[in-house]
């Protein structure tokens, strides 16, 4: 599980800042690994490092879209060389992914004799497969078939594809900013429109800013998430008291927690459950 964002702008050059921003909302999701690829004079450049993405040093560049990565190793140990984004051979894109792609070990045997893999994960992988089949078999074909895989793949020209992922649309039309997960967008504002893409849906974003979707989405207006603060304020527990004991074993009880503390409930419901049977 790691977190993945990309900014594209219409307006403005701060599209790096405005994807790590996006990142450090994700830090939930990933902290022993941060990156950022960016398109500068027609090339592609990646800054990565081994830190979390509140402790990773943003590059000083200006840019109209951006992609970034924060970590959480499901395949390869921590390095330099398994953090994302990843490049490919001919420095066309750059891949940031989530998710385990189950079958690389055995479609890395199959490009070693074609592609230098340096690293360990499975991202990189993905990154020379889809640099040696996507032009012949189809670029959204090919993405489709990847199952349960989320990724944004950044081109020199400018052009953003992501599959699977949430897209929200910058105020007064600046922009776009792409999150795997919802929590990504929390520095937002309310009322502009998202849309949610199911897994294998594919999210194309050309150089002129032209959204084109291929596969089921939902457009909708963005609402953030009830957070802990908004929930405890609505039901009055900021004057709660601090000497509430566990009507069962005694123990002090948390802020969100009634009668029994966690364990009595659970031990209440294991007993209610196997009475029942």
């Amino acid at each position: 599980m790691c977190g993945i964002a990309g900014v594209w702008l219409r307006k403005g050059d701060d599209a790096v800042a405005r994807t790590l921003a996006l990142s450090r909302a994700l830090v939930m999701y990933g902290r022993e690994g941060t990156g950022v690829a960016w398109v500068e004079d027609g090339r592609i450049k990646v800054v990565k490092d081994t830190v979390s993405p509140l402790k990773f040093t943003p590059p000083e560049a200006k840019a109209k879209v951006a992609i970034s990565h924060n970590r959480l190793p499901s395949v390869g140990r921590i390095s330099l060389q398994n953090c994302h984004p990843f490049l490919s051979c001919d420095e066309r894109f750059a891949v940031v992914h989530n998710g385990t792609f189950l079958h690389y070990r055995l479609v890395r045997t199959l490009l070693n004799g074609v592609h230098k893999i340096q690293g360990e994960t499975d991202a990189e992988v993905i990154t020379h497969m889809l640099c040696d089949r996507a032009d012949q078999v189809g670029w959204i074909k090919l993405l489709q078939v990847l199952d349960g895989q989320r990724l944004i793949i950044l081109f020199r020209d400018g052009s953003i594809m992501a599959k699977g992922c949430i897209l929200y649309q910058l105020e007064k039309r600046a922009g776009w900013a792409i999150v795997n997960y919802e929590e990504g967008l929390s520095g937002l504002p309310e009322g502009n429109t998202i849309y949610r893409c199911e897994d294998n849906t594919v999210s194309v974003i050309d150089a002129k800013g032209k959204l084109t979707h291929y596969g089921k989405v939902v457009r909708d207006t963005y609402r953030k998430r009830r957070t802990w603060s908004t929930w405890r304020e609505s039901y009055g527990l900021y004057n709660w008291d601090e000497d509430r004991r566990c009507v069962s074993c005694g123990a002090k009880l948390e802020k969100w927690e009634k009668e029994l503390c966690w364990a009595c409930e659970e031990e209440l419901w294991r007993g209610n459950r196997w009475r029942k049977w």
